[in-house]
Protein backbone atom coordinates (compact mmCIF):
# COMPACT_ATOMS: atom_id res chain seq x y z
CA UNK A 1 0.00 0.00 0.00
CA UNK A 2 1.36 3.40 -1.22
CA UNK A 3 2.45 5.64 2.40
CA UNK A 4 0.11 8.51 1.14
CA UNK A 5 -2.82 6.89 0.52
CA UNK A 6 -5.17 5.04 3.23
CA UNK A 7 -7.07 1.53 3.02
CA UNK A 8 -10.57 3.94 2.20
CA UNK A 9 -12.57 3.13 -0.97
CA UNK A 10 -14.01 5.93 -2.64
CA UNK A 11 -15.13 6.52 -6.10
CA UNK A 12 -11.85 8.01 -7.06
CA UNK A 13 -9.93 4.53 -6.27
CA UNK A 14 -10.40 2.82 -9.65
CA UNK A 15 -6.76 1.72 -10.95
CA UNK A 16 -6.21 4.84 -13.07
CA UNK A 17 -7.23 7.17 -10.91
CA UNK A 18 -5.28 5.67 -7.51
CA UNK A 19 -2.60 5.15 -10.15
CA UNK A 20 -2.16 8.52 -10.98
CA UNK A 21 -3.41 10.19 -6.99
CA UNK A 22 -0.40 8.13 -5.60
CA UNK A 23 2.11 9.71 -8.38
CA UNK A 24 0.50 13.28 -7.47
CA UNK A 25 0.76 12.85 -3.87
CA UNK A 26 4.71 10.92 -3.48
CA UNK A 27 5.46 13.83 -5.83
CA UNK A 28 4.16 16.63 -3.69
CA UNK A 29 6.21 15.29 -0.32
CA UNK A 30 9.30 15.09 -2.44
CA UNK A 31 8.80 19.15 -2.70
CA UNK A 32 9.24 19.76 0.65
CA UNK A 33 6.63 23.03 0.42
CA UNK A 34 6.53 23.22 3.82
CA UNK A 35 2.53 22.51 4.22
CA UNK A 36 2.52 21.96 7.91
CA UNK A 37 0.56 24.85 9.71
CA UNK A 38 -0.63 26.55 6.41
CA UNK A 39 -4.46 27.01 6.23
CA UNK A 40 -5.15 25.56 2.84
CA UNK A 41 -8.55 25.32 0.11
CA UNK A 42 -8.50 22.29 -1.80
CA UNK A 43 -10.17 23.35 -4.17
CA UNK A 44 -12.06 20.37 -6.26
CA UNK A 45 -11.24 18.12 -3.22
CA UNK A 46 -13.83 14.89 -4.60
CA UNK A 47 -14.03 12.75 -2.13
CA UNK A 48 -11.24 13.88 -0.04
CA UNK A 49 -8.15 11.64 -1.39
CA UNK A 50 -5.98 14.50 -1.78
CA UNK A 51 -7.52 16.49 1.67
CA UNK A 52 -5.90 12.95 3.42
CA UNK A 53 -2.69 13.97 2.18
CA UNK A 54 -2.87 17.61 3.03
CA UNK A 55 -4.12 16.69 6.71
CA UNK A 56 -1.00 14.26 7.43
CA UNK A 57 1.16 16.99 6.62
CA UNK A 58 -0.52 19.16 9.29
CA UNK A 59 -2.46 21.61 7.29
CA UNK A 60 -5.59 23.01 8.23
CA UNK A 61 -7.94 21.96 5.05
CA UNK A 62 -11.60 23.09 4.00
CA UNK A 63 -12.00 20.93 1.04
CA UNK A 64 -14.64 22.29 -1.58
CA UNK A 65 -16.51 20.50 -5.03
CA UNK A 66 -18.57 20.81 -7.11
CA UNK A 67 -21.01 17.29 -5.81
CA UNK A 68 -23.00 16.87 -3.11
CA UNK A 69 -22.68 13.31 -3.41
CA UNK A 70 -18.58 14.22 -3.00
CA UNK A 71 -18.68 15.82 -0.07
CA UNK A 72 -20.88 14.03 1.69
CA UNK A 73 -18.90 10.91 0.77
CA UNK A 74 -15.69 12.62 2.33
CA UNK A 75 -17.63 13.81 5.65
CA UNK A 76 -17.82 10.53 6.32
CA UNK A 77 -14.51 9.50 5.51
CA UNK A 78 -12.89 12.67 7.09
CA UNK A 79 -15.88 14.06 10.21
CA UNK A 80 -13.49 16.22 11.10
CA UNK A 81 -12.78 18.37 8.22
CA UNK A 82 -14.86 21.28 7.07
CA UNK A 83 -16.52 21.00 3.55
CA UNK A 84 -18.95 22.24 1.49
CA UNK A 85 -20.17 22.27 -1.86
CA UNK A 86 -18.98 25.18 -4.05
CA UNK A 87 -19.86 25.59 -8.02
CA UNK A 88 -16.53 26.97 -8.68
CA UNK A 89 -18.30 28.78 -11.93
CA UNK A 90 -20.77 30.74 -9.94
CA UNK A 91 -20.02 30.99 -6.52
CA UNK A 92 -18.64 33.39 -4.53
CA UNK A 93 -15.56 31.79 -2.80
CA UNK A 94 -14.15 35.14 -0.21
CA UNK A 95 -17.21 34.43 1.97
CA UNK A 96 -14.83 32.00 3.13
CA UNK A 97 -12.22 33.69 4.12
CA UNK A 98 -8.77 33.92 3.02
CA UNK A 99 -6.38 30.62 2.68
CA UNK A 100 -2.65 30.68 3.13
CA UNK A 101 -2.24 28.03 0.16
CA UNK A 102 -5.07 27.07 -2.82
CA UNK A 103 -4.81 23.86 -3.87
CA UNK A 104 -5.95 23.11 -7.10
CA UNK A 105 -5.00 19.73 -8.05
CA UNK A 106 -7.23 18.01 -10.59
CA UNK A 107 -10.07 20.83 -11.07
CA UNK A 108 -8.71 23.04 -13.31
CA UNK A 109 -9.50 21.04 -16.59
CA UNK A 110 -12.87 20.71 -14.88
CA UNK A 111 -13.72 24.61 -15.66
CA UNK A 112 -14.48 26.10 -18.72
CA UNK A 113 -12.53 29.40 -17.94
CA UNK A 114 -9.28 29.05 -16.26
CA UNK A 115 -9.03 32.76 -16.15
CA UNK A 116 -11.62 33.36 -13.85
CA UNK A 117 -11.20 31.03 -11.51
CA UNK A 118 -7.12 32.02 -11.31
CA UNK A 119 -8.58 35.39 -10.56
CA UNK A 120 -10.66 34.57 -8.42
CA UNK A 121 -8.40 32.23 -6.41
CA UNK A 122 -5.52 34.80 -6.50
CA UNK A 123 -8.17 36.81 -4.01
CA UNK A 124 -8.34 34.52 -1.84
CA UNK A 125 -4.56 33.60 -1.06
CA UNK A 126 -2.50 35.22 0.93
CA UNK A 127 0.56 32.88 -0.47
CA UNK A 128 1.02 30.01 -2.79
CA UNK A 129 -1.79 28.39 -5.49
CA UNK A 130 -0.78 24.79 -6.40
CA UNK A 131 -2.12 23.75 -9.78
CA UNK A 132 -1.94 20.55 -11.40
CA UNK A 133 -4.24 20.15 -14.95
CA UNK A 134 -4.29 18.42 -18.08
CA UNK A 135 -2.65 20.96 -20.90
CA UNK A 136 -2.87 21.30 -24.78
CA UNK A 137 0.76 20.84 -25.91
CA UNK A 138 1.12 24.31 -27.77
CA UNK A 139 3.61 27.05 -26.53
CA UNK A 140 1.17 29.79 -27.34
CA UNK A 141 -1.14 30.72 -24.31
CA UNK A 142 -4.50 28.63 -25.61
CA UNK A 143 -7.04 27.40 -24.09
CA UNK A 144 -9.34 24.78 -26.05
CA UNK A 145 -13.03 23.79 -24.30
CA UNK A 146 -13.39 20.32 -23.85
CA UNK A 147 -16.91 18.22 -23.45
CA UNK A 148 -17.38 16.53 -20.79
CA UNK A 149 -19.83 14.24 -19.19
CA UNK A 150 -21.77 15.85 -16.58
CA UNK A 151 -22.81 12.38 -14.98
CA UNK A 152 -19.65 11.30 -13.87
CA UNK A 153 -18.38 12.23 -10.60
CA UNK A 154 -14.97 13.54 -11.48
CA UNK A 155 -16.24 15.14 -14.31
CA UNK A 156 -17.56 19.11 -14.80
CA UNK A 157 -20.93 19.81 -13.12
CA UNK A 158 -21.25 21.82 -16.41
CA UNK A 159 -20.46 19.56 -18.91
CA UNK A 160 -17.80 21.74 -20.18
CA UNK A 161 -13.93 21.70 -19.38
CA UNK A 162 -11.02 22.93 -20.91
CA UNK A 163 -7.29 22.02 -21.86
CA UNK A 164 -5.23 24.84 -21.59
CA UNK A 165 -1.41 25.31 -22.67
CA UNK A 166 1.33 26.13 -19.85
CA UNK A 167 1.41 29.31 -21.55
CA UNK A 168 -2.09 30.01 -20.89
CA UNK A 169 -2.13 29.44 -17.17
CA UNK A 170 1.11 31.11 -16.70
CA UNK A 171 -0.76 33.87 -18.69
CA UNK A 172 -4.04 34.19 -16.15
CA UNK A 173 -1.76 33.78 -12.72
CA UNK A 174 0.63 36.68 -14.14
CA UNK A 175 -2.97 38.34 -15.28
CA UNK A 176 -4.41 37.51 -11.70
CA UNK A 177 -0.88 39.09 -10.11
CA UNK A 178 1.32 36.10 -8.84
CA UNK A 179 4.41 37.88 -8.80
CA UNK A 180 6.28 34.47 -8.96
CA UNK A 181 6.29 31.53 -11.24
CA UNK A 182 7.52 28.21 -10.87
CA UNK A 183 7.62 24.63 -12.30
CA UNK A 184 8.91 21.20 -10.68
CA UNK A 185 12.83 20.10 -11.41
CA UNK A 186 11.29 16.63 -10.88
CA UNK A 187 7.82 15.65 -13.00
CA UNK A 188 5.58 13.12 -10.55
CA UNK A 189 6.44 9.14 -11.99
CA UNK A 190 3.06 9.18 -13.91
CA UNK A 191 3.40 8.72 -17.80
CA UNK A 192 1.04 11.50 -18.19
CA UNK A 193 3.56 14.01 -17.19
CA UNK A 194 5.90 13.08 -19.15
CA UNK A 195 5.50 13.50 -23.06
CA UNK A 196 7.42 15.65 -25.56
CA UNK A 197 6.37 18.68 -26.67
CA UNK A 198 5.21 18.66 -30.26
CA UNK A 199 3.44 21.96 -29.91
CA UNK A 200 0.80 20.01 -31.87
CA UNK A 201 -2.30 21.47 -30.30
CA UNK A 202 -2.85 18.06 -28.91
CA UNK A 203 -3.89 17.09 -25.54
CA UNK A 204 -3.41 13.65 -25.39
CA UNK A 205 0.21 11.40 -26.66
CA UNK A 206 0.49 7.69 -26.66
CA UNK A 207 -2.97 7.25 -25.81
CA UNK A 208 -3.05 9.37 -22.86
CA UNK A 209 -3.70 12.91 -21.56
CA UNK A 210 -0.60 14.71 -20.59
CA UNK A 211 -0.25 17.00 -17.52
CA UNK A 212 1.89 19.42 -15.61
CA UNK A 213 2.37 21.31 -12.36
CA UNK A 214 3.13 25.05 -12.00
CA UNK A 215 2.84 27.13 -8.86
CA UNK A 216 2.46 30.88 -8.18
CA UNK A 217 3.26 32.59 -5.28
CA UNK A 218 3.25 36.16 -3.89
CA UNK A 219 6.65 35.29 -2.38
CA UNK A 220 9.71 33.93 -3.41
CA UNK A 221 10.00 30.12 -2.61
CA UNK A 222 13.10 28.77 -1.57
CA UNK A 223 13.25 25.32 -2.60
CA UNK A 224 16.20 23.51 -4.47
CA UNK A 225 12.82 21.13 -6.37
CA UNK A 226 11.43 24.48 -8.25
CA UNK A 227 12.73 26.26 -11.38
CA UNK A 228 11.56 30.08 -12.06
CA UNK A 229 9.03 30.19 -14.94
CA UNK A 230 9.86 33.20 -16.77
Amino acid sequence: MDPYISTKTTVFDMPGYLEITQARLAHLASMNLHLSGKSIIDVGCGTGRLTEFLLNQGANVFAIDGREDNIQQLRMFYPNVRADVVDLETDELLKYGLFDIVFCYGILYHLSDPLHFIKNAEKLCRDMILIETCITDALEPICKIEVEDGTNNSQSIHHAGSRPSPAYVIFCLKKAGFPFIYAPKEKPAHPQFHYTTQNNYASHQNGHLIREIIIASKNPVNSDQLVVVR
